[in-house]
């Protein structure tokens, strides 16, 4: 034995750590030149291994574990010097062999590793604070901002009642314009630091679906119409009234998606649309586009597009303002609601934005929602349809449903008839076919005015048909929009293979 031990020794005198040999009594018979030094010890005599690791075993079943398997593993832990100051270590003990009384224990130093992980823990608990100090600080600077602006707006609103010639009316009306931009910033950053700070709770609660759009709808149209854009709704197959969601959220995505098309839209149109995806006896899924004729997006801006405090470019925060957070908080409401966010579209063409969110069905089960099948176009008399259509609607929405055998569905305003046209219940595979066969020659000859009347008047089809096939009618006719001849005459192909092979 005594020979196997001057062979170890030998071995660990170049050990960089502090390595010691010690019997089954804690007392040391050996340690390396590194443990010297380390534990500025002149020597180790009558020194029991227990003074330098106290915290080696921490507990009763430390000790019956220890006894029975003779081994520690990694433990980190701390080794006492002489002069009772300690530093960390990462510490292993072990048996030189199965029948030796001897151990031998290696203490590696920890020190980086300690002070790293301190540093961290400070880091992490100073960014808290941070956190907790932003989040106080943002309160009450919201808080603070709002009160002077509601008091500003409110003495506005009974300045614009009283007697004001066109030039104070101008002034009144550029003056409440800011007052409700500012109001939306401050809501925005609001809304942003509830959401860092986890603070924000959804409600579930019965509503209608027809009054959230209508609420979003009176709060856009007025902007809508200034610019001389033409609102469109456009409701697809048969959509539940009442679920079961917040509905204040919902109705914010759609008003931010709807305010952002009507401001990036100088001229043209904005759209909603809205389909039912899928109905069971408890949920529904439903599918919002916002669709707008503006400025539209590169592929290469579209990264940039959901990000916080980012707009696609300078040149747009200059131009059109605001903060940048609409978008992201639109993305993370409906990420929390279990929905998708996500766009398509092209430099100079316009934009569609896709939300998507699973509801549960409220209690009126058959409700539909209240408003007319088909597109429906609205001005700043909310709820009346405009009283002439131009030659593009009028095409659009006449030629294809003459064609189709559609039949007229009148929505009445302001004593005017606006002539909407949707397919008739008994619409038959014939009418989808030739739909079909139109809209094929009409993209492969370019006539794009007329292929987006067909597809406008397919998707209607296609919903009643064959619900599956909604978001396939939906891609088709974007891409009829957009003119690309290839991925509509590849669409249709597909719509018209799964039509035909249903009715086989």
């Amino acid at each position: 034995m005594i020979q196997e031990l001057e062979t170890y020794k030998k071995l660990l005198d170049g050990v960089g750590e502090a390595v010691f040999l010690f019997d089954s009594s804690g007392k040391i018979i050996y340690h390396n030149d590194s443990a010297k030094s380390e534990l500025e010890y002149k020597d180790f005599e009558g020194v029991n291994v227990s003074s330098i690791f106290p915290r080696m075993i921490h507990s009763t079943e430390d000790n019956r574990v220890f006894w029975s398997n003779r081994t520690i593993r990694d433990r980190r832990t701390f080794a006492y010097r002489s002069n009772n100051t300690c530093y960390p270590v990462k510490l292993s003990v072990r048996k030189l062999d199965e029948d030796s009384e001897y151990f031998v224990a290696y203490a590696i130093n920890d020190q980086q590793h300690y002070d790293d992980e301190r540093a961290n823990k400070k880091i992490v608990a100073d960014a808290e604070e941070a956190t907790r100090m932003k989040d106080q600080f943002t309160a009450n600077i919201t808080h603070e901002l709002r009160t002077p602006i509601n008091g500003i707006k409110g003495l506005i609103e009974d300045l614009k009642r009283t007697p004001l010639n066109v030039e104070q009316q101008e002034c009144v009306k550029i003056v409440l314009h800011s007052c409700d931009n500012m109001t939306k910033i401050i809501n925005d950053i609001l809304d942003y630091a509830k959401i860092e700070a986890g603070k924000i709770t959804l409600e579930e609660r019965e509503m209608s679906l027809t009054n959230v759009i209508n609420d979003v709808l009176r709060l856009q149209i007025s902007k809508a119409v200034e610019k001389g854009l033409k609102v469109i709704v456009n409701i697809v197959g048969k959509v539940p009234d009442a679920v079961i969601g917040d509905e204040l959220r919902i109705g914010q995505i759609l008003s931010n998606l709807l305010s952002n098309a009507i401001k990036f839209t100088s001229t043209g149109y904005v759209g909603l649309d809205l389909t039912a995806t899928s109905v069971d006896k408890d949920y529904v899924e439903l599918l919002f586009m916002v669709i707008d004729t503006g400025i539209g997006i590169s592929p290469e801006e579209k990264d940039k597009l959901f990000q916080s405090f980012s707009q696609v470019d300078g040149s747009i925060t200059r131009r059109y303002g605001g903060t940048g957070l609409g978008l992201s908080i639109t993305r993370q409401f409906a990420s929390m609601m279990g929905g998708t966010v996500s766009v398509e579209s092209e430099k100079g063409k316009g934009s569609t934005f896709y939300f998507s969110v699973k509801l549960r069905l409220g209690g009126n089960r058959g409700d539909l929602i209240n408003f007319p099948q088909g597109k429906s176009e609205y001005s700043h008399v909310f709820g009346k349809a405009m009283s002439q259509e131009s030659e593009e609607e009028d095409e659009l929405f006449a030629d294809p449903g003459e064609e189709s055998g559609a039949s007229p569905l009148t929505l009445t305003g302001s004593g005017q008839n606006i002539p909407l046209y949707i397919p008739k219940e008994e619409a038959d595979m014939k009418e989808m076919k030739d739909c079909i066969e139109k809209l094929s020659i009409c993209a492969e000859l370019g006539a794009w005015e007329k292929a987006e009347g067909y597809a406008t008047t397919l998707k209607q089809l296609v919903a009643n048909y064959n619900p599956d096939l909604t978001k396939k009618a939906f891609a088709l006719l974007l891409n009829t929009r957009k003119e690309k001849t290839e991925e509509v005459l590849e669409q249709t192909e597909q719509i018209r293979r799964t039509v035909w092979n249903s009715n086989e």
